[in-house]
C-alpha cells in the first residue's frame, strides 16, 4: 500500500508556533506529529509514502528522509501551491490503485483495513474517512445515502447538521483515475472541486467511519485539547510514564493527569491541575498556578503566573506577575500574530522579551 501525505499548509493559525516549524512538526508528546503519523502508517501495512511540502519544507525533508523502519519515504517540494487534490496529482506516475491520501496535521489511529474493505464492497472510485458531524462543525461534511457520499456541505451551522450528514476528515482512500477530475480545475482541494466534479460524472464514492481516533490539530485550541484528551485516555495508546529526574518543590500540588517531562521543576507552592503537560525541560515557577494546559521543552513559567487553558511554545519564558486564558504564548514573531491581544496590565521588565499571545480559535 502506498501514502501520500500532504505537508505543504502554512499553519496559519497556529501561529506563533509555526512561526519556526511546519505544522506536520509540531511536537505531540515531544515527537513531531509526522513521526507518530508515518510509524502508525507503517503498522497498517503502508509500505511507501510521498509527503508533499512547501512551507519550510527542507526541516521536513530533513526529518522525513531519515531511515524508517517498514516505511520508505519520498518528500516531494511543491514549487508553487498546487492545491491537495494538485499535489497528489502530480504524483500519478508513481501512484498505483488503491493508494491512501492523509493530511499531514492530524492525530488519528486509523483502520486501514476496514477503510480498504468498504472501498471494495462499494466498487468505489474513492472511499472518505468520515467522524460524526456534531462533534466537528468546523469542517465541511459529507451528504450520505446508502453508504456512499451524495454531496457536500461546507462547514454546516449547527441547525443544518441533519441525519445522514459526516464529517469529510481529510482520508482518502483512492483509485488513480479519480486523479482525472484534478486536471479540471486551477490549485484543485478534493472535498471543494474533485468529489463534486466526480458526483457530477456519476462515480461511486464511498464513506466509511474508518478512524478509531481522530484529533486535528489545526488551530492552538485543538493542539491543546488533542494532548489534553490523550491524557485523560481518550486516545487508544500508551501516554509515556513521566520520566527522571524532574523536580517537584515543596508545598508543590498536583491534582490530576499531568505528565512530566525529564529536567521538569516545578516551584515551591505552584498548583498544577491537570490534564496538565509539561514537556521536557519546562519550568513553572515559585506559586504559579497551571491549568488545563500544554508547556513545550523548555518552556518558563514566572513566579506567580497563572494559566489557564493554555499553550505556551517551546523556549518561551513567560514573566512573573502574569495571568493568561485560552492563549497561545510563544516568541514575537517577524509578522504579526492573527487575534493578537495584550497579556496582561502587569508591567514586563525590559530584559525580557515580551511574548507574543494569540487568541485560542
Amino acid at each position: 500500500m502506498q501514502a501520500v501525505i500532504l505537508a505543504g499548509g502554512r499553519g496559519e493559525r497556529l501561529q506563533p508556533l509555526t512561526a519556526r516549524l511546519p505544522k506536520p512538526l509540531v511536537p505531540f508528546f515531544d515527537r513531531p506529529l509526522l513521526g507518530l503519523l508515518l510509524d502508525h502508517l507503517a503498522g497498517q501495512g503502508v509500505e511507501e509514502a510521498f509527503v508533499t511540502t512547501g512551507y519550510l519544507g527542507a526541516a521536513i525533508t530533513r526529518f522525513a528522509s531519515r531511515p524508517r523502519r517498514g516505511i520508505r519515504v519520498h518528500v516531494v517540494q511543491e514549487e508553487r501551491a498546487l492545491g491537495t487534490a494538485g499535489a497528489v496529482a502530480a504524483l500519478a506516475p508513481a501512484l498505483h490503485s488503491p493508494f491512501l491520501v492523509v493530511s499531514g496535521d492530524a492525530v488519528l489511529d486509523l483502520d486501514l483495513g476496514g477503510l480498504l474493505a468498504a472501498h471494495r464492497r462499494a466498487a468505489a472510485a474513492a472511499t472518505l474517512c468520515t467522524a460524526p458531524a456534531a462533534d466537528r462543525l468546523r469542517f465541511g461534511v459529507a451528504v450520505l445515502r446508502d453508504g456512499l457520499v451524495a454531496g457536500f456541505a461546507e462547514k454546516p451551522a449547527l441547525e443544518q447538521v441533519a441525519p445522514g450528514m459526516a464529517v469529510n476528515a481529510g482520508c482518502y482512500l483512492l483509485e488513480t483515475g479519480a486523479l482525472e477530475a484534478a486536471g479540471r480545475h486551477p490549485s484543485p482541494d478534493f472535498g471543494r472541486d474533485v468529489f463534486p466534479s466526480m458526483l457530477e460524472a456519476g462515480a461511486r464514492i464511498g464513506a466509511a467511519p474508518a478512524l478509531r481516533f481522530w484529533r486535528d490539530i489545526g488551530t492552538p485550541a485543538a493542539y491543546r485539547e488533542a494532548q489534553l484528551d490523550a491524557l485523560a485516555g481518550d486516545w487508544p495508546w500508551e501516554v509515556p510514564a513521566s520520566a527522571q529526574p524532574f523536580h517537584v518543590g515543596s508545598g508543590a500540588d498536583l491534582v490530576g493527569p499531568v505528565h512530566l517531562g525529564p529536567g521538569v521543576h516545578i516551584g515551591r507552592g505552584a498548583h498544577i491541575v491537570g490534564p496538565v503537560y509539561l514537556g521536557a525541560g519546562a519550568t513553572v515557577g515559585d506559586h504559579a498556578v497551571v491549568v488545563r494546559s500544554v508547556l513545550l521543552p523548555g518552556a518558563e513559567i514566572g513566579t506567580g503566573t497563572r494559566l489557564q487553558d493554555c499553550v505556551v511554545d517551546a523556549h518561551v519564558s513567560v514573566p512573573g506577575g502574569l495571568a493568561f486564558g485560552a492563549a497561545l504564548v510563544g516568541a514575537a514573531p517577524a509578522r504579526p500574530v492573527r487575534s493578537a491581544v495584550a497579556a496582561a496590565p502587569a508591567p514586563t521588565p525590559a530584559a525580557t522579551p515580551a511574548p507574543a499571545v494569540a487568541v485560542l480559535g
